[in-house]
């Protein structure tokens, strides 16, 4: 049969199932035009494959419920449903019929093929004992490879765990030119090049010569910004060999964004491109099995008009091809005279049954013509056809049963002989399965030992049905536990809820075979990381019987790919410079921090020496430290300098690590830099400004000793003229007696009350300046008690209430500044106000670290404008004349407050009382620097004598 027959006869079936679906998608759902897949499943039984019938009824069916979800809506549900469900079973009542005629027609066949069949057998079963000693052979090798592999990968894994390699796909970098910058453990594995082979080297030593153009179009691409992506090519590795891979090259860019280099990551499809390459040839033997069928299909319309033939009736009818006779009325062409040589009416043409009584037809003992007027004899069956419930033509299946009667009349004379041929080859397949089942004990035997891989059997249906000791090793399930369950209860809940045990089973049923890595679980609930390989069973004539499933436990390998991942990422985006240096000095690793530090883009250091870093006056430190590390000796960290790429010398902190291999020899170290220069300059500019501040601090002691002196002897020194005019004030009224006017003796008075502010502010400015200055020992202060003492002590008016609660804390304190802060408070709170019947009230409350008292009054009280104003220096809101006072009493409680580091505030609104709340430490604070050095100098170094003033 020649070509284009065979791809016309494979492609026919799916092309009208298409048509049908395209046009099923496009009406409404009340139309049934799903019932014409029938003419697809006569399309399948023409290719005489009982299986292709079924086949093709079931993919119909889904193309007919598909349907019934991407047509428009149109028509009642149960009109929809009715349609829908007629479809169903029209295709699969046709199915039937046409897998029924089948296995008869085959069964004929079979018994007339029976002896050589026979004898073909017992070799096939020779072919199968022998295919599975070199399965079990191949499999005992894989296992010893395998265990090969592993040792190998592990010892790779070791050697490269301080340097980012971990991905199995080939990456490699290459400037413009093509010449190798980076060669990754994936390249080499891949093209069997190591390293140090490749980098320096033309991308194209592993480029076929064949391909060459396809290099030079790349890069053109590359240098233009393009990018390439899997891009299916061939490639060469060292042994010579070609391999197929799928390229992703990208365009590598300066940080200023022009073109420096390229990546490419390449990945090995050989084995794909291999089964794809096989996925092929099975479709190309089942279309030829398919298109080598004897039985020829056409369909008619109403008025027996043909509208489709396949080329098996073209050449039955002795036509060049079907579509001679398209279109012209088929009991004409064919069927117009009986076997007899009188004329066959049309209206008497039982092919027409189909479409005029709305029924099939099955004739075996008719005679068809052909176009040169010759007969055959042939056994045909006409189906009608409908479209949207209306009957619109019939489908016509006829063989040539020529030669078929001509073999039934032999096929009894062969009968006798083939029973004695039977009983002879029974006992010598006896023998051979015998052979067998020994075959098969010994593979058992070696599966069930296998410790490190779990190897077990499934049914068609998922169900385990055999079970090794590593199966039981590795999931924890014995073989009574597990026999007969399914496979899903090893995988993880979301895996079951996603149904992915069935859709791997589906995939192993149309790929034969399946690999990959996923979560497993165990009998106890813990999960490991696994590999599976689950491979199709299949009997001779490719029924399918059940899955082989190996497992093994890779859990261990997959945690250190995550780690060196993670390392990986951590190196790669660190903000310090990471390089790794062989003994030489050649560069291998440079990370992003060191682009950013010295300006050198990763492709432009690789491969180069790092003595192009080092300043020349500081490159025998280099050398020393180099020959350290080879001597053994263990360097730590030391500052050095570097030179940046646009010639800048920076101060860098560097930290060395030996890199060894795993038997324990030096091959290279890893250096981690940062840029200390900023951090020595700052460094030095905070040293100088130190110096600066001490001597800051030296002249601030020396001026607040000086100003203590002056407060001192100012005090004093203006405190005694100022006593003497008191004096002599009150001399002048005694004096006069009553002889002095009462203007002059009112002036008196006034200059005494003068003269005694003036000695008060005195006393408050030396106050003040001395206010968290002074050193007091700390002792336990019974507040309460400090508060009653200070009440008995102030002058009150008759009828004046002073209250205090009853939790005032005993505190480790100094007393002297509370009790000032105290008095100063309830005196204020009882010179301003405003009624000789004023209430004061004490209280306390506990926050944290700090004790907050507060001096509650029912005074005039205070506008909120005045709260900031009334805690500075001479500040009174009243007239001095009116409230005597300096006005630097709450200058000099907020002061003593803060010393000990307090803060005071007032709660006041004109009219409605005042409040002051001060805090005070828990317990005593340590003094500053500041308040020690003001207390050493604030006794002066030399102290006058107080004198008194006679006035005589």
């Amino acid at each position: 049969m020649n070509w284009k027959r065979c791809v016309s006869d494979w492609l026919l079936p799916a092309a009208v199932a298409a048509v049908i679906f395209a046009i099923d998608a496009f009406i409404e759902l009340g139309v049934a035009a799903a019932v014409l897949y029938v003419v697809v499943v006569w399309l399948a039984y023409s290719r005489g494959n009982p299986r292709g019938v079924v086949i093709a009824a079931g993919g119909c069916s889904l193309l007919t419920l598909a349907g019934l979800a991407l047509s428009p809506p149109g028509g009642e549900i149960l009109q929809v449903l009715a349609n829908r469900g007629l479809a169903l079973f029209a295709i699969w009542i046709t199915a039937l019929l046409c897998h029924r005629v089948l296995q008869l027609t085959q069964d004929q066949r079979q018994r007339a093929e029976a002896a050589e069949e026979t004898a073909a057998e017992l070799k096939v079963k020779a072919k199968a004992s022998a295919r599975k000693s070199r399965a079990l052979a191949s499999i005992a090798e894989d296992l010893r490879q395998e265990r090969r592999r592993l040792r190998a990968e592990t010892k790779e894994r070791n050697r490269l765990s301080a340097i980012v390699e971990s991905t199995e796909d080939a990456v490699v970098g290459k400037t413009l030119d093509g010449i190798v910058t980076n060669w990754n453990h994936g390249a080499e594995t891949l093209y069997g090049y190591a390293a140090e082979e490749m980098i320096g080297q033309p991308i194209a030593q592993v480029v076929p010569d064949d391909r060459l153009d396809e290099l030079s179009d790349i890069m053109d691409r590359l240098r233009r910004g393009q990018s390439v992506k899997h891009l299916e090519t061939v490639r060469v590795d060292k042994s010579g060999t070609r391999r197929n891979v799928s390229l992703t090259i990208s365009p590598i860019r300066d940080p200023a964004g022009s073109i420096v280099g390229a990546s490419a990551i390449a990945r090995d499809i050989t084995e794909r491109k291999a089964a794809e390459s096989a996925l092929r040839e099975r479709d190309e033997r089942i279309t030829t099995l398919l298109d080598s069928t004897g039985e020829g299909i056409y369909g008619v319309d109403c008025e027996g008009n043909c509208i489709f033939a396949n080329a098996a009736s073209a050449r039955l009818l002795g036509y060049d091809s079907p579509d001679k006779f398209l279109g012209r009325n088929m009991h004409d062409l064919i069927h117009y005279q009986r076997p007899d040589g009188s004329p066959y009416p049309n209206n008497e043409c039982r092919i027409y049954l189909a479409f005029r009584e709305n029924c099939g037809a099955h004739v075996d003992d008719e005679l068809l013509w052909r176009k040169d007027g010759s007969s055959f004899e042939a056994e045909y069956w006409s189906n009608p056809v409908y479209k949207e419930r209306a009957l619109v033509g019939a489908v016509v299946t006829f063989v040539d049963i020529t030669e078929r009667k001509r073999l039934e009349g032999e096929q009894r004379k062969l009968h006798n002989d083939l029973e004695h041929r039977v009983e002879e080859r029974t006992a010598e397949l006896r023998e051979a399965n015998r052979a067998l089942s020994e075959s098969d004990t010994f593979f058992h035997l070696l599966v069930e030992q296998v410790w490190d891989y779990a190897i077990f059997r499934l049914d068609t249906k998922g169900r385990v049905s055999r079970w090794n000791e590593g199966a039981e090793r590795l999931s924890g399930y014995t073989e009574q536990e597990i026999l007969g369950h399914d496979f899903s209860v090893f995988y993880t809940p979301k895996d079951r809820s996603a149904d992915r045990p069935g859709r791997e089973l589906q995939t192993v049923c149309q790929a034969g075979r399946m690999e990959g890595e996923c979560w497993r679980l165990r009998k106890d609930g813990s999960r490991y990381w696994a590999n599976v390989v689950v491979t199709a069973l299949r009997d001779e004539q490719q029924n399918l019987t059940g899955f082989i499933y190996i497992a093994r436990d890779i859990t261990k390998r997959q945690i250190a790919k995550q780690e060196m991942e993670r390392m990986a990422s951590v190196v790669r985006d660190s903000n310090d410079a990471v390089t790794v240096q062989e003994l030489d000095g050649t560069i291998t690793a440079w990370n992003r921090g060191a682009e950013r530090l010295y300006g050198y883009s990763e492709q432009e250091m690789l491969g180069r020496n790092i003595a192009e870093t080092i300043p020349e006056e500081v490159r025998f430190l280099a050398d020393e430290m180099t020959q350290s590390i080879k001597e053994g000796k263990l360097i730590d960290s030391l500052e050095t300098q570097r030179k940046t790429k646009d010639g800048r010398v920076l101060d860098i902190w560097l930290t060395v690590t030996a890199l060894l291999d795993p038997e324990g020899l030096l091959r290279g170290v890893a250096t981690t830099e940062r840029d200390v220069t900023e951090l020595k300059a700052t460094h030095a500019k905070l040293q100088h400004a130190n110096e600066e501040l001490e001597e800051a601090i030296e002249a601030v002691t020396r001026s607040n000793a000086e100003l203590d002196q002056f407060a001192y002897v100012a005090s004093h020194d203006l405190k005694s003229p100022l006593r003497a005019i008191d004096s002599l004030a009150k001399w002048i009224v005694e004096d006069a007696g009553e002889d002095l006017p009462e203007s002059c003796r009112a002036h008196l008075g006034k200059m005494q009350q003068r003269v005694q502010r003036m000695e008060k502010l005195l006393t408050d400015l030396l106050h003040y300046s001395r206010a968290g200055r002074i050193l007091y020992e700390p002792e336990g202060v019974d507040t309460g008690q400090l508060v009653h003492e200070i009440i008995e002590l102030v002058a009150k008016p008759e009828g004046f209430l002073i209250t205090v609660a009853d939790n005032m804390p005993t505190i480790e304190t100094a007393r002297p500044p509370l009790e000032h802060v105290f008095l100063n408070l309830v005196t204020n709170a009882i010179k301003h106000h405003n009624r000789p019947d004023g209430r004061i009230e004490l209280s306390v409350r506990h926050r944290h670290e700090f004790y907050e008292f507060s001096v509650a009054d029912d005074g005039p009280g205070i506008d909120p404008k005045f709260h900031e104003r009334i805690f500075g220096m001479f500040q009174t809101l009243q007239p001095r004349d009116k409230v005597e006072g300096s006005g630097m009493g709450l200058a000099v409680i907020k002061k003593v407050v803060e010393s000990y580091g307090g803060t005071i505030r007032v709660d006041s609104t004109a009219g409605c009382g005042t409040t002051f709340r001060f805090t005070w430490p828990t317990s005593h604070p340590s003094q500053t620097e500041a308040a020690q050095t003001e207390q050493l100098s604030q006794s002066p170094a030399w102290e006058p004598k107080q004198e008194l003033m006679h006035v005589q």
